[in-house]
């Protein structure tokens, strides 16, 4: 959902740039400690504060075609995973998007195998 609508945002950039112009979509992945960190930075149209406040609204949409459910559901799934996301965008000029994921540590069976001798 995040690329997408990475995509969409960046289609929407070119609309407004000179013929030739590119852009870029950057994923970087990294481990935190007890976290795996992925970032996802488009440079599209980017959003005011305004946007920001209510992009997480079910319904919400800026897309013709669009339920207005994807940045909703994505949350619901990350937090049942126990990651969170957050956003920092600028209008004209991209959002970054951050997810962070919490490592799962293997039990002591995982690590050793089970101890029958006890």
């Amino acid at each position: 959902n995040f690329l997408l609508n990475g995509l969409g945002a960046m289609e929407e950039q070119l609309l407004l740039l000179p013929a030739g112009e590119t852009l870029m979509m950057t994923v970087r992945c990294r481990c935190d400690g007890e976290q795996v960190v992925v970032e996802l930075e488009d440079q599209g149209v980017g959003m005011d504060r305004q946007e920001m406040a209510i992009m997480l609204d079910p319904f919400y949409t800026t897309k013709e075609e669009g339920a207005g459910l994807g940045l909703t559901l994505s949350k619901r799934y990350l937090e049942e995973n126990r990651a969170t996301m957050t956003f920092a965008s600028e209008k004209g000029r991209g959002t970054t998007v951050t997810v962070r994921f919490t490592r799962d540590t293997p039990s002591r069976e995982e690590n050793h195998g089970t101890n029958t001798d006890r």
